[in-house]
């Protein structure tokens, strides 16, 4: 059992001192249900908000999910990554459901049964986009989940009450089920991003960490979208090609050139991206520096580091990074591209 007070420290006017002071910090507690912010495509696009970004919270006792992720990473990839984690199965099962029925019917087709399959494929893939981005009004427990999303947990536009929101993040951590990292290649290179993982740490196992790679995200995606590329231009050059005296070699080629293209492709996303990102996760937590890093608003640099060095002078915050090193060795989830941090 985690010691109730670890976690909760904050600069010395905000440290909890008795009971009372626990109770009046869990005021502070507020969190977004999950299915807003599924629909919400806009939310991850900038830290800046509004009362009504605010008011789509709502006070709670406990948070299900802590969202943790660098402000300055695309927006689109972090909702994606966002929406596959929690509903890639709701795509799974929207897909077997259309495509089921299709493929057998594609067996009593008097003709066409070639391009029909394929426009099954393809609708098969549409069902499954369809039922990520839509999972939230299918399945109503997880929809019901309520998440911490800065920009809407804590008040933008009263800067006393946002202090003391940010002064209070780990009160929403030591009060979160999971931590969820949506993980660009510059996560550990942000204060915040930092601070919120070590806090984490110090009252919660590493198996309480989902890391969701928004690179893994975009890879997939990518990868899908090339096979349904050459899946159409193959059927489509054999269906053109079949009265032409290229009948026989047209298709073949098209296929090894879209097949070369692909693997190039791939090959340079790879390069491109996964390994840089995979030496850049080592580099950033071996070499890490509170002096050194930055939040995305200057005025948080402040708040975190008063925070960080009441931490040091009981146990310095390296050695929870330290901790949490071995989350450059990821183990994949195949179901939602998902990974767990796991203690080296």
């Amino acid at each position: 059992m985690a010691d109730p007070n670890i976690g909760v420290e904050g600069p010395p006017e905000l440290r909890m001192r008795s009971s009372s002071d626990v109770s009046d910090l869990a005021q502070l507690l507020r969190g977004i249900p999950a299915s807003v912010i599924a629909a919400n495509w806009s939310l991850f696009r900038d830290p800046g908000a509004d009362r009504s970004t605010y008011d789509l919270s709502r006070p709670v006792n406990i948070l299900d999910v802590f969202i943790s992720h660098s402000w300055s990473g695309s927006p689109l990839w972090k909702q994606i990554s966002f929406l596959t984690t929690l509903y890639l199965r709701e795509g799974y099962i929207a897909m077997f459901i259309v495509v089921i029925p299709l493929s057998i019917g594609v067996y009593v087709l008097p003709s066409h049964q070639e391009l029909a399959s394929v426009l099954v494929e393809l609708v098969g893939v549409i069902a499954m986009c369809l039922g990520v981005v839509y999972g939230y009004r299918l399945v109503k427990k997880k929809s019901e989940d309520m998440v911490f999303l800065d920009k809407c947990c804590i008040p933008q536009d009263d800067p006393a009450a946002k202090e003391r929101g940010i002064c209070s993040i780990s009160v929403f951590l030591h009060h979160s089920s999971r931590l969820m990292i949506l993980w660009s290649p510059d996560y550990f290179s942000r204060l915040w991003c930092v601070f919120e993982l070590a806090s984490f740490l110090r009252a919660h196992s590493p198996d309480a960490i989902v890391l969701v790679s928004t690179l893994q995200s975009r890879f997939c995606i990518s990868v899908t979208i090339c096979e349904i590329a050459v899946l159409v231009t193959v059927i489509l050059s054999d269906l053109l090609f079949k009265i032409h005296p290229l009948a026989f070699y047209a298709p073949l080629v098209v296929l090894i050139v879209l097949e070369v293209i692909v693997t190039f492709v791939i090959c340079v996303e790879v390069i491109s991206g996964f390994v840089p990102a995979k030496s850049k996760i080592n580099e950033q937590v071996e070499s890490f520096r509170v002096s050194e890093a930055q939040c995305s608003l200057p005025e948080d640099n402040r708040v975190l580091r008063e925070t960080i060095a009441q931490w040091d002078r009981h146990v310095p915050v390296y050695d929870y990074l330290g901790s949490a090193y071995c989350v450059s060795h990821i183990y994949a989830d195949s179901d939602a591209q998902r990974a767990v941090v796991v203690v080296r």
